[in-house]
């Protein structure tokens, strides 16, 4: 996987205002707190990844600040992620927790970081219930999902752009957008359904690669 470049549109790592809410997505229970920008791209990217079925944060106790982490299910297992600005940083490290660690290069790759931050960025826009089960029933009739051009295609009326409404259901986690590659018409998307009863997927640890998988959850 191509790493990202200084000029990178998501290269940036601006401290979190003083009173922000948090990161709260359809995957975590309540807001998680993040110190830095791009620490936010590692919570939108586990949010839209297939494989992860819920995020929980790391008490704030554990660590020196020096990296960010990230408690992640996979097929009800819990495990750590654990976002750190240069692999040589020292991890936070739980026992009993497998740990992955992932420099913020590889969070930061393009085109996933600016693809899933086109994604979220659409997660407030409102999907009529009409549009919303045409295009899931669609999906659950196509169990090996349909491109992205071809759900967007079922969406009806002027309200809202038919690609946006597509993302705003992956936002919501109605459906999943496969972000193996770039953004575009023949992106593959798929119904979300329930947890994967396969068993787990390994996460390699040590330095890992972005969110990956096509597995459902």
């Amino acid at each position: 996987m191509p790493l990202s470049h200084d000029n990178s549109p998501c290269n940036t790592s601006k401290i979190a205002p003083a009173g922000r809410p948090g990161f709260r997505s359809f995957k975590t229970s309540a807001p998680i707190a993040y110190p830095a920008r791009w620490h936010r791209d590692l919570l939108i990217q586990a949010s839209l990844d297939p494989r992860i079925e819920a995020i929980e944060p790391v008490p704030d106790i554990i660590g020196d600040g020096s990296a960010f982490s990230i408690i992640v299910h996979i097929d009800a297992t819990r495990r750590l992620i654990t976002a750190v600005r240069e692999p040589t940083v020292r991890r936070v490290g739980i026992i009993g927790l497998e740990e992955a660690v992932l420099p913020r290069s590889v969070v930061l790759a393009e085109p996933r970081c600016s693809d899933a931050r086109a994604i979220w960025s659409m997660r407030r826009h409102q999907v009529t219930l009409g549009n919303r089960l045409r295009i899931l029933r669609a999906l659950e009739d196509q169990p090996d999902g349909m491109t992205l051009a071809r759900t967007a295609d079922l969406v009806r009326g002027g309200d809202i752009d038919p690609t946006e409404a597509v993302l705003a259901l992956a936002c919501a986690g109605l459906v999943d957008i496969d972000l193996r590659g770039p953004l575009a018409p023949s992106t593959p998307v798929r119904r979300r359904i329930c947890v994967s009863k396969k068993s787990p997927i390994p996460i390699t640890p040590g330095v890992g690669t972005a969110f990956s998988g096509s597995d459902v959850c």
